[in-house]
């Protein structure tokens, strides 16, 4: 439970908790494992958890006709899909596992019970959520802007601001 306890305190979305916070949130958890190739969540499927890479590496993808392009890679302590923590929206990327992976997941469901028994954790949490949202949304206003402008192309980091 340690171990989860720090995995939880290192992401941002959370810094805001307490230890005690912290240690409900860590209950409410599920454990993923995933073998080499297997598809975590689809683009356009309705966003149902947030997750966050334990162990292994995970790619995130945009599906092609032909083949799919790799937007780019999750390593451990990474996240993705924490908007589904406030709503119940299409994910704009597939990922899948680049190899054997652990994940955890916390449902939106789970967030939403949390929600109605502790209103204070929620209001910190969703407050965090919508500040980097935001933050991702006017850095990659800014990087579309010289894209119109000078005609280059969106950095790497970017295009992994866009589809977290």
């Amino acid at each position: 439970m340690e171990a989860i306890f720090e995995l939880l305190a290192d992401i941002p979305i959370f810094a805001d908790l307490s230890n005690s916070d912290l240690e409900k949130v860590a209950k409410l958890l599920k454990a993923e494992t995933y073998e080499r190739g297997d598809t975590i969540v689809h683009e356009g499927q309705v966003a149902d958890r947030f997750l966050i890479v334990r162990t292994g590496l995970v790619d995130v993808l945009r599906p092609g006709e032909r083949s799919d392009a790799l937007l780019f890679t999750i390593e451990p302590g990474g996240h993705f899909g924490e908007a589904a923590l406030a709503g119940q929206f299409p994910r704009t990327a597939s990922v899948r596992a680049r190899r054997t992976s652990l994940l955890f997941s916390l449902s939106h469901a789970a967030f939403q019970q949390l929600l109605a028994e502790d209103p204070a954790i929620g209001a910190k949490v969703l407050v965090r959520i919508v500040t980097e949202l935001l933050d991702r949304l006017r850095h990659t206003s800014g990087e579309l802007v010289t894209v119109l402008v000078e005609g280059s192309s969106l950095s790497p980091d970017a295009v992994s601001r866009l589809v977290r």
